[in-house]
């Protein structure tokens, strides 16, 4: 993906000329076409372009209005016929996503915002009003970080310029180390206390002296027309499916499918290729890319993956992952550490993948994920039972909740008492579930971080939208920080898209019946119906993918003397986020061949490992490092 840079000096001295250079180095990484810049004494903007469609290639960011605004934008615009319609005069279907935006912006300011669809970022900074204005999509899969102090603010698509360019200490965000312990952290934080990212689906507008956070889009289940029946339903979602990866696939160059065997995969690739059969200028081609390991036992997904590439008539790159896996993440001395998911040497299947990308000049990837959090994978009634609670259909919640009861085998005292539980006050639980996932966590972290969304239990409200779309918007907001967390791809850059998080699709799919999307004994009902005939059956009527890989707990068991010998004193302990004994023992039922923490435990040691590289520790204040 593109890359963006800026800081705005607010005292009008001119932007040092030496932070210039230094800057050019620091994105070359993540834009081999083309650096773009623009200095006008007290700002200045860069931007690093890596090119995965047409349009892109004629951008050169950023835009200058008439009013004196420069906007720079990094992305992929999803509905350019949509929104040319809306300028006046209208913009020609050539016009590159950046002419678009900018003269939507031009004409609406922030309004515009809530417009765009896609994966993308902006940043519109108008010097003679004294204002800034940064954002990010709905997901937040183009992130935007800003540093503000007193003399300037900054911003930045990736974290490097940002903590390098600083030129003052950073103090450890224990938000950010809990949440990285727990799972993944707030979408908003960073490791440093100092440096934030922009929220999901919000702006956050600059002053000299002011900051202001604003969300400029919410799911809205009225704006939205529920379908009736089941026809009416698959044809719905095929529709929106099909939108979605038709989005994905505009790429001036082939596209990589990964392709693991599930019915998530498969069916992107399957669409796909119905796509670029009556469409081939979407993209020149198709490939698929499949993570394989044959000496799992209850995880082999060869025969469903070799199923996909015979149904399509072609075989895909294959990466045996059965090795040993290395706990103690091992860092690169030549890439900067920004965060714990940063700087870390490349696993073979890494590097394997990596040299295929660049052999086959691939930059675009589709990925599955989200399917299964989005499409009914988890065979569970509670959402749709909560939906008829609330509703008052009482006969129809006590004869759907005896139906869900047979195929999960629960007693009906069971599946109604798990329904109602979800409905009582926050204040009557525990607030928070962090001690109960890492029993290792500190108590002085655990006090301080109980308001942190990531490890907040979901109570459903009695009013509002109904439970199910609670539930949803809920699981959205995990899969918003799962992406948050994830590390920009350098080695080489490489742009991920996710068809399945599209805003139209989720909204289709929020908006319709749960009893469509899942139904007792059937998970996954609404996507098993409308792909029939599409994805090969064999793939819609597998069993659930096994999530449960017996390499990690074997790895583990064989790194035992190692990692015990390397957590002996801990950098983590030293700062009070984790209590060294409790951690210790959590270690030595891993040993034992216990994998219900090892997550958690995985975690833990790259966190530690982040914190003891010295690049790191010289970012931090004294006070906040041993």
């Amino acid at each position: 993906m593109s890359v963006q840079f800026g800081r705005w000096n607010f005292d009008g001295q001119s932007v040092d000329p030496d932070n210039i250079s230094r800057i050019r180095t620091l994105l070359s990484p993540y834009a081999p076409d083309a650096i773009t810049v623009c200095v006008e004494g007290a700002f200045c903007i860069w931007h690093g372009a890596f090119h995965t469609t047409n349009e892109a290639r004629r951008e050169r960011p950023p835009s200058i209005s008439r009013t004196g605004t420069y906007l720079t934008w990094t992305g992929r615009l999803d509905n350019r016929e949509d929104l040319t319609a809306r300028l006046v005069p209208p913009r020609s279907s050539n016009s590159t996503d950046l002419e678009i935006v900018s003269s939507l912006y031009e004409v609406d300011g922030s309004e515009a915002l809530g417009h765009f669809v896609g994966d993308w970022s902006l940043s519109a900074l108008q010097h003679d009003e004294g204002t800034l204005l940064l954002a990010v999509d709905f997901l937040g899969i183009r992130p935007l970080y800003y540093f503000w102090s007193e003399r300037y603010v900054a911003w930045s698509s990736v974290l490097e310029p940002l903590v390098v360019l600083a030129g003052s200490t950073f103090h450890l965000s224990e938000d950010y180390a809990a949440a990285w312990l727990y799972g993944f952290p707030a979408a908003d934080l960073t490791p440093y206390e100092e440096i934030r990212s922009v929220p999901p689906a919000s702006s956050v507008e600059f002053t000299r002296t002011t900051v202001k956070v604003r969300r400029y889009w919410e799911f809205r289940p009225q704006q939205i027309r529920r379908c009736r029946g089941d026809a009416e339903c698959e044809a719905g979602f095929r529709h929106f499916f099909t939108k979605a990866v038709r989005c994905r696939l505009r790429s001036s160059g082939p596209v990589v499918s990964e392709l693991s065997g599930g019915m998530d995969s498969s069916s992107i690739v399957c669409v796909a290729d119905q796509l670029l059969k009556t469409d081939p200028g979407l993209a020149p081609r198709l490939d698929t890319l499949s993570y394989l390991n044959d000496a799992e036992r209850d995880w082999n997904e060869r025969p469903f993956v070799e199923a996909v590439e015979h149904f399509r008539g072609m075989t895909g790159y294959h990466v045996d992952v059965g090795g040993q896996l290395d706990f103690i993440p091992e860092r690169d001395p030549h890439c900067f550490p920004g965060t714990p998911a940063l700087g870390t040497l490349p696993s073979l299947p890494q590097r394997q993948v990596s040299k295929y990308l660049v052999e086959t000049n691939l930059r675009v990837i589709l990925s599955g994920l989200g399917g299964d959090e989005t499409t009914g994978g988890v065979p569970d009634g509670s959402a749709e039972l909560a939906d008829l609670l609330v509703q008052g259909r009482w006969a129809t919640f006590l004869r759907q909740a005896v139906a869900w009861c047979l195929p999960t085998r629960r007693p009906l005292i069971y599946m109604i008492g798990g329904v109602l539980s979800e409905f009582p006050p926050q204040s009557l639980f525990r607030p928070n579930l962090l001690r109960s996932r890492v029993p290792w966590i500190s108590k002085k972290v655990e006090r301080t971080a109980t308001k942190n969304p990531a490890w907040a239990r979901l109570r459903l409200k009695l009013h509002g939208p109904r439970p199910s779309i609670q539930e949803n918007l809920y699981t959205l907001d995990d899969l918003r920080r799962q992406i948050a967390c994830a590390a920009i791809p350098v080695s080489p850059p490489r742009e991920r898209r996710y068809p399945f998080l599209d805003r139209d699709l989720l909204e289709f799919l929020y908006n319709t019946p749960r009893e469509q999307i899942v139904r007792p004994g059937r998970r996954r009902s609404l996507m098993r119906r409308a792909l029939s005939g599409i994805v090969p059956e064999v793939i819609l009527e597998r069993r659930r993918k096994a999530y449960v890989s017996r390499n990690h707990i074997v790895s583990f068991q064989a790194l035992a003397g190692e990692i015990s010998e390397w957590t002996k004193n801990m950098v983590c302990s030293e700062l009070g986020v984790i209590d060294l004994k409790a951690f210790h023992r959590a270690l030595a039922g891993a040993y034992r061949g216990e994998d219900s923490r090892l997550w958690q435990i995985s975690n833990t040691l790259a966190l530690e490992s982040w914190l003891r590289d010295e690049r790191v520790r010289s970012l931090f204040a004294s006070r906040t490092l041993p």
